[in-house]
């Protein structure tokens, strides 16, 4: 998989119906779908994420009813 951005990820979040949580004493953005799944991304750091962070949020994504396949595609995409 190629690299992702933070912008990318969030901008495929705001897309496919997640809204975002209030923010607490914390860079981090967190991010809530209607299906009740809560993604985080890391608001500090290298702009391009971590396969590893990727994988895991691939794998949340997942078991809330996204497809794995267009997820990666679509986050490849941007």
């Amino acid at each position: 998989m190629s690299t992702v951005t933070r912008r990318a990820l969030t901008a495929w979040l705001f897309d496919h119906g997640f809204t975002e949580l209030g923010g607490k004493a914390t860079s981090h953005r967190r991010f809530r779908h209607e299906s009740g799944v809560v993604i985080t991304v890391p608001g500090h750091g290298r702009q391009n994420l971590s396969q590893k962070h990727v994988g895991m949020i691939v794998r949340q994504l997942e078991a809330s009813g996204f497809d794995r396949d267009t997820v990666r595609r679509d986050l490849n995409a941007r």
